[in-house]
């Protein structure tokens, strides 16, 4: 199997020209996540290479996931375009909108009709996702637990590194124990995102409108109510500049601070 342990600009063009996909490698933007490479290319596509072979696991289930929402829902989500035959690499469309997490979040929190506006775009998506897609469709292959959090033994060990309070380890852990003890029930496990909040929505700014929803990366077969904990998130430091002086945010007009 093929992995790209480093890729550079000239490898993804030629791995993507082969696939049908014309590009100069100077047009290319290249980031690493993690197990995979991300390839933004001109048109609203992206291209994932896998980095290892975690990396690998990781885009085969994420594709699986995007064409079981493409075939069943009718929200956007990225679609996939392309996947190598040895699938180490893919190429997909975008969903297309603006993803300016900072902002949407600061503007949702000072106008309470776009929240609500925002809020229920949202909960259409996960009324789709949650119901039009079965156990049966995922069997075998869809993780049934987030990579994040860590494991609650992994955070035990590495407490003492970060704090030195054993009061407040004790309570931590009484907090994990119950949390870990939690039975969920059957009707309550289903296909979550896993990271939904503000930085992975794509939104049309004119029509003050979700788009679609993207990076279904760690998407798993588990309790619903886990989709909402990075809906409320802390993004006052970088928003903060772009609100006090009441101007325009990004297409909604702020009150002044």
């Amino acid at each position: 199997m093929c992995f790209h342990s480093l890729l550079t600009s000239e490898a993804a063009c030629n791995a993507l020209r082969v696939a049908g996909f014309e590009c100069a490698s100077d047009t290319l933007r290249i980031e690493k996540r993690d197990t995979r490479w991300a390839v933004h290319l001109p048109g609203w596509r992206l291209a994932w290479f896998a980095a290892s072979e975690p990396g690998l696991h990781q885009l085969e289930v994420e594709r699986r996931v995007l064409r079981l929402l493409d075939a069943r829902c009718s929200f956007l989500a990225p679609r996939v375009l392309f996947e190598s035959s040895d699938k180490a690499f893919d190429v997909r469309a975008l969903v297309p909108g603006e993803t300016d997490p900072f902002r949407l979040y600061e503007a949702v929190r000072r106008i309470p009709e776009l929240a609500t506006r925002i809020g229920a775009a949202i909960g259409n998506v996960l009324v789709e996702q949650h119901t039009r897609i079965l156990a049966s469709d995922v069997a075998g292959w869809l993780p049934t637990h987030s990579s994040w959090p860590l494991a609650r033994d992994q955070i035990f060990d590495r407490l003492p590194e970060v704090i030195d309070d054993a009061q407040l380890i004790a309570k931590i852990t009484v907090v994990m124990e119950a949390y870990a003890c939690t039975n969920v029930a059957d009707a309550d496990r289903l296909l979550v995102h896993g990271d939904l909040g503000v930085h992975n929505i794509a939104y049309d700014l004119a029509a003050e409108r979700v788009q679609g929803i993207f990076d279904y990366g760690e998407a798993h077969w588990h309790d619903r109510h886990l989709e909402l904990r990075y809906l409320v998130f802390d993004y006052d430091d970088h928003s903060a500049r772009d609100t006090r002086s009441g101007q325009v945010v990004e297409g909604w007009s702020a009150p002044p601070a």
